[in-house]
């Protein structure tokens, strides 16, 4: 299969259908000794051009704790009554569920839309409603209180008091904020690295260009 159709393929959302990526870019990319060349030639026809010649490009956050920072926002029907929401509640604040199955209450300015990989595509020009957040706080603590965000607050003191673990790598357990990748980020352990949204963005994905009016919110990008 030649470089090209590769390309080609990976641009077809069928790659991705069933949720399993059949063809990685850094895969591809290591595969090929005669890349250059080849990328010469598409150049030269014009079939290509260099990302960084099209803007600035960001890459995105890698939380090293997924089951604490990525969290579920519940829909108003699903959230329990004894958390005491209501309709007008979820204008200022959200109920989600973090990967331990830890239900809360978070301010909404705390949370971020998440386009997560490919799968996040419905095709080359749109992007799929997900119920999907990312917990990220860009204020201390002292901020926090001064704003009232006792929501912000309480789930900080949960990632600094409770272990998480889904999984069987050693690594990815743990309390998140004693974490070796984690506790020694700065200013705060909690301190996403990653670029402040922009009140628009293009998300660039191998040959793939989306540019949709759900990217001109506060949207966050998590390599899968």
């Amino acid at each position: 299969m030649s470089l090209s159709t590769s390309l080609d393929l990976l641009a077809d959302q069928a790659v991705y259908a069933s949720g399993a990526v059949a063809v990685r870019w850094g895969q591809l990319l290591r595969a090929n000794a005669g890349l250059s060349d080849e990328f010469a030639r598409l150049a030269n026809k014009e079939a290509v051009v260099a990302m960084g010649s099209l803007g600035r490009l960001h890459s995105g956050v890698v939380p090293r704790a997924n089951a604490y920072f990525i969290v579920q926002e519940l829909p108003f029907n699903q959230i329990p009554i004894r958390m005491h929401v209501t309709r007008a509640d979820l204008k200022r604040i959200a109920v989600v569920v973090d990967g331990l199955g830890y239900i809360c209450k978070i301010e909404r300015e705390f949370l971020k839309p998440i386009l997560k990989g490919p799968d996040s595509l419905e095709s080359a020009f749109a992007v799929k409603r997900s119920q999907q957040r990312l917990f990220d706080v860009r204020l201390s603590k002292e901020e926090l209180t001064a704003k009232s965000a006792t929501g912000a607050l309480a789930y900080l003191k949960r990632g600094e008091t409770v272990p998480y673990r889904n999984s069987a790598d050693s690594l990815k357990g743990g309390i998140p904020a004693k974490r070796s990748q984690v506790r020694n980020r700065r200013p705060y352990w909690y301190s996403l690295q990653g670029d402040a949204p922009t009140r628009t963005a293009v998300l660039f994905y191998p040959n793939i260009m989306i540019a949709d009016m759900y990217l001109r919110s506060s949207t966050q990008r998590i390599p899968a």
